[in-house]
């Protein structure tokens, strides 16, 4: 009976529905793990806590290069730092993924006034 067991675990995860599964699992806890970040790296600029906020973004953004709110957020921890020049370069590089992006692109005007 094991025999036959073990023989039918492997061809539920040798199968398409199997690597389907596999797949969703892993979108689940990337997906989980960029919500985590995002809201730790929250948590320290509400406590002013500016550099690990930063930290934690610039994770997100190497995880996830595509997290708008990572650029974004970003942006607005160098504001709170009085750091206009490198609020608006994190909006720059955002622009360069999304160049469309006509809110990036009126928060970059603010920063640069």
């Amino acid at each position: 009976i094991s025999a036959c067991l073990v023989g039918s675990e492997m061809c539920i995860r040798d199968s398409p529905l199997g690597l389907l599964a596999a797949w969703y699992g892993y979108a689940r806890f990337q997906e989980e793990r960029r919500i985590e970040m995002l809201s730790a790296s929250m948590q320290a600029y509400q406590k002013n806590d500016y550099r690990n906020s930063l930290k934690l973004l610039n994770e997100v953004k190497s995880e996830f290069p595509e997290e708008r709110l990572a650029f974004v957020n970003s942006a607005i921890v160098y504001e709170a730092l009085s750091k206009p020049d490198s609020a608006a370069w994190s909006i720059e590089q955002w622009l360069k993924i999304a160049p469309n992006d006509q809110e990036a692109k009126e928060m970059l005007e603010r920063f640069r006034r």
